[in-house]
């Protein structure tokens, strides 16, 4: 827990070490430690690209220490911020081995966030097919009744850029209406990953069905009830179309 407090130091001193301090064990000062070095991991990625590495060391301390759900979620913050460096590979390396850890010891929302950022890792390298297994799991995980009330706005964003990729303008509008109306409801959310989703996937589809037809389908899929937007993005007919395409 030390050591991987020690980490977290030169990311961003921002943050009081003290935070991470307690006593030394999986379930005390080594999850405090884990939680303020990922937060650091993340505001000081950008100053410090050697963050994979110093979080492959804490992994470690934390593997050693028995602490395995902060170290899944170790591991998938690290892969996001390697996805926003395009650095896929390791993002893949990163992801595998936490989705490991997060299922053999049950973490159903670790498997659930993991899976999101595969599907990402995937859809830039515009696998489709993984993609979209990857957001569809997501998806279906998190309609587990544990997490009534939670709603991973970024797997059906990410079946809209799916459908974008493959020339479904129409399914690509309104997948990104309703991802974008229930990420409203928690935050605005800016980050580089999103504007690369949509600049790369959206964009272009919403160029080729036309701004007016965009916006219909946009708002159709807004206004759309929870029930309707998991039925939609999970349509079988998705592969169907992904197949002929």
């Amino acid at each position: 827990a030390e050591r991987s407090r020690d980490n977290a130091r030169p990311l961003d001193d921002r943050e009081r070490p003290g935070r991470a301090r307690g006593r030394a064990g999986p379930r005390n000062g080594q999850r405090r430690a884990d939680r303020v070095r990922a937060k650091r991991l993340v505001r000081g990625s950008r100053a410090v690209p050697g963050g994979a590495a110093l979080a492959r060391e804490s992994a470690a301390h934390l593997r050693r220490a028995g602490a395995t759900r902060p170290l899944a979620r170790l591991l998938s913050i690290t892969a996001w911020i390697a996805i926003e460096f395009e650095a896929y590979g390791e993002a893949e390396r990163l992801l595998a081995e936490g989705l490991d850890v997060a299922r053999e010891h049950q973490d159903v929302y670790g498997v659930a966030k993991i899976r999101a950022n595969q599907g990402l890792v995937a859809l830039f390298q515009k696998k489709w097919r993984e993609a979209s297994a990857a957001f569809e799991e997501n998806i279906e995980l998190m309609t587990h009744p544990r997490f009534l009330g939670h709603f991973d706005w970024e797997a059906i964003l990410g079946l809209a850029a799916v459908a974008g990729g493959q020339q479904h303008a129409e399914r690509a509008a309104w997948l990104s209406g309703a991802a974008r109306a229930w990420r409203d409801r928690v935050a605005e959310v800016v980050a580089p990953v999103y504007e690369r989703l949509e600049q790369r996937f959206l964009e272009p589809a919403r160029s080729s069905l036309g701004d007016a037809a965009w916006q219909r389908a946009v708002e159709a899929g807004a206004s759309a009830a929870r029930a309707e937007v998991i039925a939609t993005a999970l349509a079988p007919t998705t592969l169907a179309e992904m197949a002929s395409s």
